[in-house]
């Protein structure tokens, strides 16, 4: 009997869950309607979103393959950077509209910047901020050099790093030979 019932009061709570949830998407589903419906283009609202997703994205991925000095702290600091600045022009831009739904003339430069290069600025901030907070952090902190791997750094970026590398790697590196070595770089700059 009281399997019974445990099984009833299960299902009404199920029921109430499900309920919630209806509720709670189709309410959400709504607001978006109504932000779409302001928001004009559905090619402008996407590429603003990626561009302010993108941009800080790729300046991660930028720093860690091709700044070997780079830490977490930086990219991380980078990564926030790249973000806050994404948002603040991609929301800037939204509220600062005219009549006809442009950006007006005498808003903020950062604002009248087009949805198409958002990505390149934020990339660029992301790279800017990342790499001098490495550099901020690593004094700082007193951080000791890290060893860095050299195949996990960019080929074209190898040959500047040459005189820092020392054996205590357990990946393998192509030698000039065709034989392979073991060997870290010190990123000390």
């Amino acid at each position: 009997m009281s399997s019974a019932g445990s099984t009833a009061g299960q299902e009404a709570k199920d029921t109430w869950i499900s309920r919630g949830l209806s509720l709670f998407y189709g309410g959400l589903a709504i607001a978006l309607a109504f932000v779409a419906s302001q928001i004009g283009s559905l090619i402008k609202a996407t590429n603003s979103i990626f561009g302010a997703l993108g941009g800080p994205m790729l300046g991660v991925f930028t720093l860690g393959v091709f700044f070997p000095s780079a830490n977490t702290g930086g990219a991380l600091t980078g990564f926030t950077g790249g973000m806050s600045v994404a948002f603040w022009m991609a929301i800037g831009a939204f509220f600062n509209k005219d009549d006809q739904g442009n950006i007006s003339k005498d808003a903020f430069w950062l604002y009248r910047i087009s949805f198409m290069l958002y990505s390149v600025f934020t990339w660029v901030i992301t790279v800017l901020i990342g790499y001098l907070a490495s550099h901020v952090t690593r004094k700082a902190l007193s951080l000791k050099d890290d060893m860095v791997n050299p195949k996990l750094i960019s080929p074209m970026c190898r040959p500047k790093l040459s005189g820092n590398i020392q054996s205590d790697s357990p990946l393998p590196l192509p030698d000039e030979d065709g034989g392979e070595t073991s060997a870290l770089l010190n990123v000390s700059d």
